[in-house]
């Protein structure tokens, strides 16, 4: 979430503690080379919904905040 309230989804990257390490700097989307990749690429967003919502500082580029729940 960005300090605005809008939404978006990132790629992130952990390590093995599940602590974030790295994130995509731009939203990802929604694409494929075919109809089936991009159906995927949908599934791999909706999973994306169940997972806790993080609050980036747009500014500095920093994760400010890792909601414990959605």
């Amino acid at each position: 979430m960005f300090k605005d309230g809008t939404y978006a989804i990132r790629e992130v990257c952990c390590v093995e503690n599940g602590k974030i390490q790295t994130w995509t700097e731009n939203p990802m989307a929604p694409m494929g080379e075919t109809f089936e990749e991009l159906k995927e690429g949908f599934e791999f967003y909706q999973t994306a919904l169940e997972k806790s919502v993080l609050y980036f500082d747009t500014h500095s580029g920093t994760l400010v905040e890792q909601a414990t729940e959605n």
